[in-house]
């Protein structure tokens, strides 16, 4: 027990001390891009629509029986949120940017066409989406964060002439793999069963 108090320790240390700031960042920039792909879709409905398509088609897998499978979202969000911290590794072009606009694009398509259809977006944001996304954006975010991060360290170490490269580059990979597994695989699981099982009642009576 106390060396899992120890893990958490040091990853909430790392959060804080090396993450805190990129997040922060990333999670305005999120918002503000959401909000532009969102004001910009209303006037482009049918990339709109065929985003949406294209990102239900991806997410078919995770629907058993016309039902949401908990275990299969948990593990197709640990993938995506997995990849958008592992391509980090490719230095200078910092790619989990790319994640964060991707993902951003499907937000602003998605509040884009519900808001044209007459339905009240506040509504569904409020129980529809922030109910799991609290814990699911959180994680993406974080992940993305950590991805920048990987990305920044990397290219700190190639530009600069400090004699401990691989010391500080199995440092920050540890780290980042610590926080990972402290928080966002937690965040993931419990997103996946409030999705599964909360999210739908909510949606049903209030919305």
């Amino acid at each position: 027990m106390d060396k899992i108090k120890d893990q958490y320790r040091q990853a909430w240390s790392f959060c804080i001390r090396r993450i805190l700031p990129i997040f922060l960042g990333t999670l305005g920039v999120a918002v503000g891009i959401s909000v532009l792909f969102t004001l910009m879709f209303k006037e482009h409905t049918d990339i709109a629509a065929k985003m949406i398509k294209y990102f239900l088609d991806q997410s078919k897998d995770i629907i058993v029986n016309g039902d949401i499978s908990c275990g299969r979202l948990f593990l197709n969000n640990l993938e995506a949120s997995g990849m958008a911290t592992i391509i980090g590794i490719v230095p200078f072009v910092f790619l989990p940017a790319v994640s964060l606009l991707s993902n951003t694009a499907v937000i602003g398509a998605f509040f884009s066409l519900y808001s044209l259809g007459g339905q009240d977006v506040v509504r569904m944001l409020v129980f529809g989406i922030l109910p799991h996304g609290i814990f699911e954006i959180t994680a993406i975010i974080l992940s993305i964060s950590m991805g920048i991060y990987l990305c920044y360290t990397i290219c700190c170490l190639i530009i600069g002439n400090g004699k401990k490269r691989g010391h500080k580059f199995k440092s920050a990979v540890m780290d980042i793999i610590r926080a990972f597994v402290c928080f966002v695989v937690p965040l993931l699981i419990v997103a996946a069963v409030v999705e599964t099982y909360v999210t739908p009642l909510l949606i049903d009576k209030f919305v």
